[in-house]
């Protein structure tokens, strides 16, 4: 049998590199998957059949809101709000 005499410093290395090497991988698992399943291409959301906002898909509602000129003020008149998929500009 032969033993590796690769003391502490390797073995920490060695450990490291593992540990970064399984969560790179599961980091590109998520990014695959996140590609797969989320729509792609811009949506539209029409509010009070006056104001239509178009974004990408899979960020919330309220985050996408500050990013299009929507204020916050505006959101407690909102009657109705809905989520119109597959329309492209």
């Amino acid at each position: 049998m032969i033993v590796l005499d690769i003391g502490l410093w390797g073995i920490v290395g060695i450990s490291i590199a593992a540990f970064l090497g399984i969560i790179l991988v599961l980091v590109g698992m998520l990014l695959f998957a996140r590609k797969k399943l989320t729509p792609q291409g811009k949506v539209k959301i029409t509010i009070n059949d006056e104001k239509v906002i178009e974004t990408e898909p899979g960020g919330t509602l309220l985050s996408t809101f500050p990013t299009t000129g929507f204020t916050s003020f505006c959101l407690w008149r909102w009657r109705h709000l809905w989520y119109v998929p597959g329309q492209s500009a």
